[in-house]
């Protein structure tokens, strides 16, 4: 009579170890050998970065901490339709900028990589001082990484150097600025996912028992 309940949670289970297997970053920081090697493809020009981002770029590397973290983007489109440098058809830069992100996206997901927050922004600045003045910031996104290896591996992947060009032509400004959480009151899916199984499991189990 246990062996269908058994089941269930045991496949639930398997479940979130293959999920956590590809969420979480197991391999910790990264190795000097490593942040080398990243280095040595940036300044051969393969991702088209200037000296200043290369160095905050190995910064970040330097000081991993190997946890997952979050980069934080500010958009503005251009007003106005813009021309589609591959196609040569008019179109608008939110239109544009997912040539870009589709292919980046499915990059990233393999590395358990995904848009954690977007959200339209609907005015400007109600506190600013010692920054520049507000471009037009309309769109803002948290976009989730596993760890700075995977950034880096995205970086300095053919693929990306591709379709950035996209990117540029899509924004009229851009800034983005890597995060890491110190406290928040959203579930992250190791939470949510955590739950769903053993809600699923635990129904499965009622619905078995009772007929």
């Amino acid at each position: 009579m246990e062996t269908l309940p058994a089941s269930i949670w045991s496949l639930c289970l398997v479940l979130y170890i293959l999920f956590m297997a590809w969420h979480q970053n197991w391999r910790g920081a990264l190795k000097p050998h490593e942040i080398d090697e990243f280095l040595a493809q940036l300044k051969a020009g393969g991702a088209r970065l200037d000296d200043t981002k290369v160095s905050v770029l190995e910064a970040f590397m330097r000081s991993d901490t190997g946890r997952e973290f979050y980069m934080l983007n500010l958009i503005k489109f251009p007003d106005g339709d813009i021309q589609h440098p591959a196609t040569g058809e008019t179109t608008t830069g939110p239109k544009l900028l997912q040539s870009y992100f589709r292919p980046f996206a499915s990059l990233i997901l393999k590395a358990a990589g995904y848009p954690a927050f977007n959200a339209r922004i609907r005015a400007e600045y109600i506190e600013d001082w010692g920054v520049e003045t507000n471009p037009g910031w309309q769109i803002i996104g948290l976009m989730r990484y596993r760890s700075r290896r995977d950034l880096m591996k995205a970086v300095t992947n053919p693929q990306f150097h591709g379709v950035h060009g996209y990117k540029q032509l899509a924004l009229e400004a851009t800034l983005a600025l890597p995060v890491e959480t110190l406290s928040t009151l959203m579930p992250s899916p190791r939470v949510w996912l955590a739950l769903v199984l053993i809600t699923i499991s635990s129904l499965s189990q009622l619905i078995y028992l009772t007929f």
